[in-house]
């Protein structure tokens, strides 16, 4: 991970960052393993990362990969299915280490997303406009 508690999205073989940490995703699957290693092992260390980078997530919601997004400025809103999934599979994978009122607030979110942000029930198809939230 970077300075700032972000994790790079690709590494050399010997762990010398390629790609900067611009992706939601990795901070995600960063913070399943080290949480999963945490409740197998009990490494009280895994365990704050994963908390740790779980917060980094949160704090991100508004902008997902921050100062690398490449969304043009005065066009249309973009909003990504991928992120409500991948939320809704780290809240389960980490349920064991966040409170009830976490786990349901992310996963309401994500339910909300998928079911009503990225289907117009009228037409039939996906995508409206979010005023606020995670993407």
């Amino acid at each position: 991970m970077d300075e700032h508690g972000y994790w790079y999205f690709a590494l050399t073989r010997e762990g010398n960052p390629l790609v900067q940490p611009y992706s939601l995703a990795s901070d995600c699957f960063a913070t399943m393993a080290f949480s999963l290693y945490a409740l197998a092992s009990g490494d009280e260390k895994a365990k704050q990362i994963a908390i740790n980078t779980y917060k980094n997530i949160h704090a991100r919601k508004e902008n997902p990969k921050r100062k690398y997004n490449k969304i043009v400025s005065g066009t249309r809103p973009l909003t990504i299915l991928g992120a409500p999934m991948i939320l809704a599979n780290l809240s389960f994978e980490m349920e064991w280490l966040l409170s009830e009122k976490d786990v349901n607030e992310v996963r309401d979110f994500c339910i909300d997303s998928v079911l009503n942000l990225f289907l117009d029930k009228e037409k039939k198809y996906p995508f409206r406009k979010r005023q606020s939230g995670w993407l």
